[in-house]
């Protein structure tokens, strides 16, 4: 079964969205991630509490390959707060209370 996963971190202002979303699009574009085929998206979602930026990847059967690249965006958008790691199925089923879960 294919899983796929996403890196994710919780942001509480609106400014740090800004920089960590330009941050992430020009070492993308750059391609400053050493898997760069491993990362398929990157969404910011704007909410009314708090704004979320996801890091999605395509595989998450490599615990190494994900941790080198959350390691990498970590660095690449400059912040002190924990990075986390989740993985889902194909049947779009969240992995991480089952062990799925891991951070930077």
């Amino acid at each position: 079964m294919c899983k796929w996963g996403r890196w994710s971190i919780t942001i509480n202002r609106k400014a740090n969205l800004d920089s960590m979303w330009l941050e992430t699009l020009m070492a993308l574009i750059g391609e400053q991630f050493e898997e760069i085929e491993e990362i398929c998206g990157v969404v910011a979602s704007v909410r009314q509490r708090h704004d979320k930026l996801s890091l999605w990847t395509k595989t998450a059967s490599n615990e190494a390959v994900q941790m080198s690249i959350g390691r990498k965006w970590k660095e690449i958008i400059d912040t002190a707060d924990k990075i986390m790691y989740s993985y889902h199925d194909d049947s779009g089923r969240d992995k991480s209370s089952r062990g799925g879960r891991y951070s930077v």
